[in-house]
């Protein structure tokens, strides 16, 4: 994309040579006109390639952390950000602040009480609370928030596993662009291969996949004998 500087040159040559644009591109009124005009071109490069850098995948690689994935969320009812809670986090009903100081704030919305998941101590399950010098206790339940990684997955068909992270769902988005899923040999392999990339370190030549036949279609059982297997395609995992 050329610059506004020349693109406003480029246009001014359109003009007729016997017009102040044309003769006085800097001075006159049409030529500051046109040339704010063409300047604003700028702004909206600098806004296209911010969209882009926050579009595309791979520019989450390394910040994954920067997205919360998983809250926990405790109904406390009708207070406000006067409340006080006990494990040392600052009140606040601004979520864009919340979500910019995940580490040392929480977030008060519609009668929740929100925490991010990484803050929360292990052997916590209740948060204890003030409010209007009163202590009450509400259980924290874990919710799964939605997040932009979780956008990238939907478009190529996935959905987060539970407790899955977000640089496991991204390592499965990256995985389902590399190995494509479809229904012929390689596409089921893929397909396995893709869903276990962050729990088992497995490839396509760990999947045997087989036809019914007379050789494999029977199970050995010591109370019952053989027994007819009804499947239409045979998967064994194999663990080198």
């Amino acid at each position: 994309m050329i610059s506004s500087e020349q693109a406003f040159l480029r246009a001014i040559t359109n003009f007729p040579k016997w017009m102040d644009i044309r003769k006085r591109p800097r001075t006159s009124v049409g030529g500051k006109y046109l040339q704010s005009i063409i300047e604003e071109q700028d702004n909206i490069n600098d806004t296209l390639m911010a969209y882009m850098k926050d579009f595309f995948l791979i520019s989450y690689v390394g910040r994954e952390d920067t997205l919360i994935d998983y809250a926990y969320i405790a109904q406390v009812g009708n207070v406000d950000t006067t409340v006080t809670i006990e494990l040392n986090l600052t009140v606040t009903d601004n979520a864009k602040e919340f979500l910019n100081n995940r580490k040392t704030m929480c977030l008060f919305q519609d009668g929740y009480i929100i925490i991010d998941a990484s803050v929360k101590p292990e052997d916590v399950d209740m948060l204890f609370y003030t409010f209007h010098d009163y202590k009450y206790a509400s259980r924290l339940y874990k919710k799964h928030i939605w997040n932009v990684i979780d956008e990238f997955a939907m478009m190529s068909s996935l959905e987060r596993f539970p407790d899955e992270t977000n640089a496991q769902l991204l390592q499965r988005c990256f995985a389902a662009f590399r190995n494509p899923t479809n229904s012929t040999e390689q596409g089921i392999k893929n397909s396995i291969t893709n869903a276990l990339i962050n729990y088992v370190p497995i490839s396509s030549d760990n999947i045997i996949i087989e036809k019914p036949s007379y050789d494999n279609i029977y199970l050995e059982d010591k109370e019952y004998g053989s027994l007819l297997i009804c499947q239409r395609t045979l998967v064994t995992l194999v663990m080198r």
